[in-house]
């Protein structure tokens, strides 16, 4: 069987969404049988990563995309809707027919691309995110970005056109609650399986006299961490410290905003680190906090969770999922700005004060990574008799 697999943002070497997208074509290149192929677009894997990893069914399939494109557009979503379909031209010219076609990343419902014109094929899309948003009474952590998401989500829920494209494809996954009410007939599948290195690691709980929180991730607007701020001013509670990790646009403003909230003591920013660092940094910290305004997935969870962290952060998208779980505190964001900060300061700090309520949930988590959350999983749900 030949088998196409778009996977826009690969790496192995990478996490989030370029280490679930390199999942799926390392994990399926385990289970085919001599003969299978699996056809490989990508913007950023390499012949060498292929190589290196010894996976024997897989081939990179070159898109020949003008640079002129990047230059224009940058790596902006026009950019990514014009690569779509030079990769698609560039699969028609091979002349191959393929039994499955499997479009993935970018993660994103918006951008089904035109794999469905394919017609002998039997086509997934997803497991795709995109249809979470900012709750109103944090708007304003946001940047004004967020007016245009919220505009193109009420097009797709309306759009004939868009519609009809989703209805193309063979079957659809939605990786949060909030997308799989904005596409039709899709079905609820978290799209961050557990890294396979980070299986039943060994997890030591009451790790620390001072309680860490940590944080790691891009330091942009919808990541939440001016608000992050104004949530630990408000712990009454000695004996914690908040570590971030992580660089972007806004790592300047935040030390200054450190600065304006007296935080220097209790917070500290340690900036960006290789991936292959992030288990040690995992195991140093007793709390994981995302304070994500709209997060599609979050592989930081469930990496977090492997580490035996109980994790604290917004009652959706992924949370609402891992709530069902027990796997840590989960706040919900009705009523104002301010009693949100106060909710979520409240549950944290219960959380610094009882480490035993650290370690139930922490242990939650574990179990629930290593048993639901696994490639195996995930691949037999998504594949199943394809296999």
């Amino acid at each position: 069987m030949n088998r196409l697999i778009q996977a826009w943002s690969c790496d192995p070497d990478r996490g989030g969404e370029f280490a679930v997208s390199w999942g799926w074509i390392a994990n399926l290149d385990r289970v085919l049988k001599k003969g299978d192929k699996i056809y490989v677009c990508s913007r950023g894997l390499k012949e060498e990563d292929i190589v290196k990893e010894g996976l024997e069914h897989v081939e990179l399939l070159h898109v020949i995309f003008p640079h002129i494109y990047y230059d224009i557009f940058k790596e902006t979503n026009i950019t990514y809707i014009l690569w779509q379909r030079y990769a698609y031209h560039a699969a028609k010219k091979l002349g191959i027919t393929f039994d499955i076609i499997h479009t993935y990343s970018l993660s994103d419902y918006r951008k089904p691309g035109i794999w469905y014109k394919f017609k002998d094929a039997y086509t997934i899309f997803g497991p795709v995110g995109g249809g979470q948003y900012c709750p109103k009474s944090l708007i304003s952590y946001e940047n004004s970005s967020h007016w245009l998401r919220d505009a193109v989500n009420k097009y797709c829920k309306y759009s004939p056109i868009f519609r009809y494209k989703i209805k193309r494809y063979s079957k659809c996954y939605a990786c949060n609650y909030e997308t799989a009410e904005l596409l039709p007939d899709a079905e609820l599948l978290p799209d961050v399986p557990l890294n396979d290195k980070l299986k039943g690691l060994r997890v030591k709980w009451g790790r620390h006299d001072k309680v860490v929180i940590l944080f790691c991730g891009r330091l942009i607007h919808k990541k939440g961490l001016f608000l992050l701020l104004d949530v630990v001013q408000k712990l009454q509670v000695e004996n914690w410290e908040l570590v971030i990790y992580g660089d972007g646009e806004l790592k300047e403003r935040l030390k200054e905003r450190i600065e304006e909230l007296n935080l220097n003591d209790k917070v500290i920013m340690k900036g960006a680190v290789p991936y292959s660092e992030m288990s040690k940094i995992y195991e140093e910290a007793d709390i994981f906090v995302l304070p994500s305004l709209r997060e599609s997935g979050g592989s930081v969870l469930i990496e977090a969770m492997a580490h035996g962290l109980p994790v604290v952060s917004f009652n959706m998208a992924l949370s609402k999922i891992l709530k069902e779980h027990e796997t840590g505190k989960f706040i919900d964001t009705f009523g104002s700005k301010e009693e949100v900060l106060v909710r979520f300061a409240d549950e944290l700090k219960e959380l610094i004060e009882n480490p035993s309520m650290r370690q139930k949930l922490g242990a939650n988590g574990y179990q629930y990574v290593n048993t639901e959350l696994t490639w195996e999983v995930m691949l037999n749900k998504v594949y199943g008799s394809l296999l």
